[in-house]
């Protein structure tokens, strides 16, 4: 187990990132956090961290919009999508913008179960 990962959370609401946040901790030695997809862009080509964890509803750009440009950008960085959304369609749309794993918000002990994929 990789112990020293880095983690750029991305979602709109504070409280869900502090609990994600809480969650990865086991197993990220650096947590970065932001609330829309837009500045994901950014925090990503700056801190390029080992998984991005992607809300898809947000105001400024959506979690589907800001993968896709994430992954046309740098082809080998790992998003995992974390949603309330339990629909095949948007499950299958985030794994053609390059999600490499999807996860419900349901379930977020899951996300460390992704770290190994």
């Amino acid at each position: 187990m990789n112990s020293a990962l880095s983690v750029l959370i991305v979602d709109d609401n504070a409280n869900m990132r502090s609990l994600i946040s809480a969650i990865v901790k086991k197993r990220a030695s650096k947590i970065l956090e932001c609330s829309d997809g837009m500045e994901a862009l950014g925090e990503y080509s700056l801190h390029r961290p080992d998984w991005v964890l992607m809300d898809i509803e947000m105001k400024k750009m959506d979690g589907l919009q800001a993968t896709k440009l994430i992954h046309q950008y740098f082809p080998k960085a790992n998003v995992m999508i974390v949603s309330e959304r339990k629909d095949p369609e948007i499950e299958k749309a985030a794994f053609q913008v390059g999600a490499k794993a999807f996860v419900s918000k349901e379930n977020l002990q899951d996300i460390l179960n992704q770290f190994n994929v």
